[in-house]
């Protein structure tokens, strides 16, 4: 599964299994941090709630993609605002394009 897989299941407000990474939420997703997390990883599933505001869902879990993909970079030093790379921005621009009108409809 790629990375657009994962949003799909979590913009309809599934239950989704992930690392950290960037553009995860705690909220919405369940995170693999640590090996203790895997032995606890079935009960976390099944105590897993649908959420009531799906709206509210979407929102958070976008905008935590959007805001990791702003201009600008980071590296082991920290966030350079005025990093001029764009490439990042514009290849979340392109994929949101191409997969957005297909989360749309599948939710």
């Amino acid at each position: 599964m790629d990375w657009y897989d994962w949003y799909s299941i979590s913009l309809a407000g599934r239950c989704t299994v992930t690392s950290t990474t960037y553009y995860t939420t705690k909220e919405d997703f369940i995170i693999i941090r640590s090996w203790d997390d895997i032995a606890s990883l079935a009960k976390n599933i099944d105590e897993f709630q649908l959420p009531i505001d799906l709206d509210q869902v979407r929102e958070r879990v976008l905008y935590k993609l959007c805001s990791a993909s702003v201009p600008g970079g980071s590296d082991w030093l920290g966030f350079d605002i005025n990093h001029t790379d764009l490439t990042t921005t514009n290849s979340l621009i392109e994929s949101l394009n191409l997969y957005l009108p297909q989360f749309a409809k599948s939710s």
